[in-house]
């Protein structure tokens, strides 16, 4: 029996999201995109390349040259340092809608830590060159993904400060 004919428009009233807008979805939800208008995070996704790692895979290690930074679409990531001659020191879990790596948009340094798939997980990475790319095609765009990507790290920064004042200067205890 022959497939009947459906109109293009009930294929497109009854389709499924096609995976570019399920990224522009995600990236509203709780990411440090989600203070772009739906507009940017729709011409942003066509910079952002999205990739699958298995559980205890590779992400990147200690001492590989960065050349971008992640976002965790879905599963959890561990962040660790590695040394030579020493047990593994784990620095972080992230989860959904965290991201690491971001001083690799700034320059091609070394990494400081080695980032491990601690699950089946999907991330979305931005990289130096579509950055640049992309300041090149939208300034008034990478502009706002910058401040939005400041303002994390700012945060960031303060909190390290905290935690290293709090570690060097003793408490004074009531009483």
């Amino acid at each position: 029996m022959a497939e009947a004919y459906v109109s293009p428009l009930w294929k497109n009233i009854f389709r499924l999201g096609s995976p570019k807008s399920s990224l522009v979805n995600f990236l509203a939800t709780g990411t440090v995109f989600e203070g772009l208008s739906s507009r940017d995070r729709h011409f942003l996704a066509d910079y952002l390349h999205v990739r699958h790692y298995d559980q205890g895979e590779s992400i990147f290690e200690e001492g590989d040259i960065g050349s971008g930074f992640y976002l965790i679409r879905s599963g959890h990531v561990r962040l660790s340092l590695e040394p030579p001659d020493a047990e593994s020191v784990e620095l972080a879990r992230l989860e959904t809608g965290d991201f690491f790596g971001e001083t690799a948009l700034s320059e091609a340094a070394p990494r400081l830590t080695t980032a491990v798939a601690m699950e089946s997980s999907e991330l979305v990475g931005l990289f130096r060159s579509d950055l640049q790319q992309l300041a090149q095609n939208r300034p008034v765009l990478c502009n706002k993904i910058l401040l939005s990507l400041n303002q994390v790290l700012s945060r960031r920064i303060r909190s390290m400060e905290t935690l290293h004042r709090d570690s060097i200067v003793p408490s004074k205890s009531k009483g």
